[in-house]
């Protein structure tokens, strides 16, 4: 086989990749080439406004539904509109113009201002223009324009809508040599150079490509067998292509090496004019026939890369599966007939790391990826059908853009919006949604942490959350986990207070306004037992009462002390008349007998009563002790005004007369929680102990983990016991709680 003839066969079998496609495409570039009506004015300058009703969408809004936002229509038309590309407010892509291309229909170029309604055009009706792309706000595109039967020339533009309004950029068209007179299909703008995608029947070379500075001049060449349907696409300084790296300078080699695709980055006028980005070209397909398994060369395909910063997205077939059996026609080219449907992924490269990432692997095809660096768009068909998904590639978050039951593809992404071709009305249109309504990202609770606690103490609990969209978070604390949340608010830490012991666990519910996210954490609250503060307080109730006789005028002063201290006074002065009607009396005089006990002291004071005669008179006194029960005991004294000695009258310990006589014995217990309590009284002589129960609801007994109810509980127990022998009683009152809380008292107690 000659050279030329290899290389016409070799860039047939290019004019058959792009013609095989896929299903996910709808063969896009082919079967999209319908004429357009909607858009008629080729515009001579760079732009005109378009009236109100051009711009309003076709009928009404969809609603958002399942969380997919509304898809809005950009253009509808009778003609079909292909491959949109947006930067900030401006749409721009490819409609068909009515008039027959090279390829067949042909494409020219129009844009739109979502904004303003200012839209534009091609500026030559008789045009096929391709490679649209935005970078950096520069909207640029190669276009062959055909003058005359034989006058075609062929050029690249150059709109800059980084102002907001497009202005005319530095172009391209070559004048002289091959170039000039054969033309290229495709070309590409980086900083520095215009690239150029030469077509494939040029005399000595197969689909070069080909690199020229801003002043025309040649910069840098490519390889033959380029892929043109798949590339070019332009970063700064680089361009990342669709070819074949292994043939030699000729543009041929022998089977199977012209079949092998790769992708790859060119620098135009450096010294590494080239890079592999990948290297899939021992992936062949092998179809197994009844002579065995023949070699089809490399079938993995590297397909419509899209290109932001430093990175590389494209669609790739390399999991696909690659042994199929008899059923072909081995004289119809089994390495076509013999394929499944593709399976396509989306694979990444960065220039910065020289990494390949798998972005996107599924069951389903991945194909059509474009991105802005901060959101990875494509189409797939896992619904039945072709619909646009999005990544955000800082988060990893994907949602369903599109869920309309036609085809939608060949997606471009900008910031807030995102574009893509729709057939929903059954030829192509263009729709897409602006701003972008990603699904908002639930809150990550990083952690949820609760202290250990004490029963009626506090438990603090913390949450750490994040929101990817800083949305300011709110937190719900349930304590118990039982639905109801006790606190809500800003505050990520709440002190949660147990009025129980409690081992379980506590929820936090952290929202963001939009969805909310739950988390929970082990809660151990231990019970404390009760405390007896004040010990146990013993009285005894008496009638006390004081009479006089003697020096009239004479007066005494009845006193009751505990500590030190006067709890109860009566005085009685003597009078003329019956010393039996002349008292001071203390009705319910109670006395303590456990430590400290109460005293029952007479004072008499001579010197500031009225004289009455006799010097060395006396004043005789009888003190009597009436206890409850009816016991009684009396004591009697003298005091002489002549003898200090005997003016304070200190009764003896009341406890050797206490015997039968009933003691109140009370005490009061104090619990941190909501415990229920029992206090039992055990008397050390041989009669049955005395218990008594307090309930924290006042009705009946508290349920086992019951953190409400009132705490910390105090509760009060008094019991009547009577000491019917004399003797020394050793008595001990314990307080239990209902969590087995135990504290307890001793003492002892003289009687008789």
């Amino acid at each position: 086989m000659s050279p030329t003839k290899h290389r016409h066969k070799a860039c047939q079998e290019d004019r058959s990749l792009r013609a095989r496609g896929e299903l996910m495409v709808q063969q896009f570039w082919r079967t999209t080439t319908v004429a357009i009506a909607f858009l008629t004015l080729f515009l001579s300058g760079g732009g005109t406004a378009m009236s109100s009703s051009e711009l309003q969408p076709v009928g009404a809004p969809e609603l958002e539904t399942a969380g997919v936002p509304a898809n809005y229509p950009i253009v509808v038309a009778s003609r079909n509109q292909a491959h949109p590309v947006i930067y900030r407010d401006v749409v721009a892509w490819l409609n068909e113009s009515g008039k027959s291309g090279f390829f067949g229909n042909a494409y020219t170029v129009y844009w739109v201002n979502l904004t303003s309604g200012l839209r534009g055009g091609s500026l030559n009706p008789n045009a096929n223009e391709e490679s649209l792309q935005f970078r950096d706000g520069r909207l640029s595109y190669a276009g062959r324009y055909f003058l005359g039967p034989s006058n075609l020339v062929n050029g690249i533009t150059v709109l800059d809508f980084r102002s907001g309004q497009p202005r005319s950029g530095r172009g391209f068209s070559p004048r002289h040599g091959d170039l000039a007179t054969l033309g290229f299909h495709q070309g590409v703008v980086t900083d520095k150079h215009f690239v150029v995608v030469s077509d494939w029947w040029s005399p000595g070379m197969c689909c070069a490509l080909l690199a020229y500075d801003y002043g025309g001049n040649s910069n840098g060449g490519g390889h033959a067998y380029f892929s043109g349907d798949y590339g070019p696409v332009a970063g700064s300084d680089w361009v990342a292509v669709v070819n074949n790296p292994y043939l030699g300078p000729h543009g041929y080699t022998t089977e199977p090496e012209d079949y092998i695709t790769e992708l790859s980055a060119v620098f135009p006028g450096t010294k590494q004019a080239q890079m592999q980005l990948t290297n899939n070209r021992y992936l062949s397909l092998q179809v197994q026939t009844s002579g065995g398994f023949s070699a089809c060369g490399d079938l993995v395909q590297e397909i419509f890369p899209s290109v932001t910063g430093r990175r590389a997205f494209w669609q790739d077939n390399r999991n696909t599966e690659k042994f199929f059996k008899d059923g072909f026609d081995p004289l119809m080219n089994p390495c076509w007939r013999a394929r499944a449907p593709d399976n396509w992924d989306i694979y990444s490269y960065d220039l910065t790391t020289r990494r390949e990432v798998l972005v996107r692997n599924a069951p389903w095809s991945e194909a059509r990826p474009n991105s802005d660096g901060a959101t990875l768009v494509w189409t797939d068909n896992r619904n039945g059908n072709w619909d646009i998904y999005a990544l955000d590639l800082e988060t990893g978050r994907e949602w369903r853009v599109t869920d309309d039951p036609a085809t939608q593809t060949d997606p471009a992404v900008y910031g807030n919006c995102i574009v893509w071709a729709d057939n929903r009305h059954g030829d192509w249109d263009i729709y897409g949604t602006c701003p972008l309504r990603r699904p908002n990202a639930t809150p990550t609770i990083r952690s949820f942490t609760a202290t250990p606690g004490l029963e009626g103490g506090q438990v603090w609990l913390t949450a750490t959350a994040t929101d990817l969209e800083n949305d300011p978070l709110t937190y719900a604390f349930d304590f118990e986990s039982d639905g109801i949340y006790d606190v809500s608010g800003a505050l990520p830490t709440v002190a949660a207070v147990f009025g129980d012991d409690f081992t379980g666990r506590a929820t936090v519910r952290v929202s963001d306004g939009h969805s909310t996210a739950e988390a929970t954490t082990p809660i151990r609250v231990t019970n404390v037992p009760p405390a007896l503060p004040a010990g146990v307080e013993a009285t005894v109730t008496a009638e006390v009462t004081l009479r006089v006789a003697g020096e009239k005028w004479h007066d005494l002063e009845l006193s009751i002390t505990q500590g030190g201290l006067p709890t109860a006074t009566a005085s009685v002065r003597r009078m003329p008349g019956s010393p039996t009607e002349q008292t001071g009396r203390i009705p319910q005089a109670r006395l303590r007998v456990l430590e400290p006990i109460s005293s029952v002291v007479v004072t008499y004071t001579p010197s500031d009563d009225p004289p009455n005669g006799r010097e060395w008179g006396a004043t005789p006194a009888w003190l009597t002790l009436k206890f409850e029960g009816g016991k009684e005991v009396q004591f009697s004294h003298v005091f002489n005004a002549r003898d200090s000695s005997t003016w304070t009258w200190r009764l003896p310990d009341v406890r050797a007369f206490l015997t039968g006589v009933p003691v109140h014995f009370r005490t009061r217990a104090r619990d941190p929680g909501s415990d229920d309590l029992a206090f039992h009284f055990s008397w050390g002589d041989s009669t049955p102990d005395d218990s008594v129960v307090a309930y924290n609801n006042g009705l009946g007994p508290d349920p086992p983990q019951s953190p409400g109810g009132i705490f910390p509980f105090s509760a009060e127990a008094t019991v009547v016991h009577a000491f019917a022998a004399p003797g020394t009683y050793p008595i001990r009152v314990t307080v239990r709680d209902d969590d087995g809380g135990v504290s307890a008292v001793a003492y002892s107690v003289a009687v008789g």
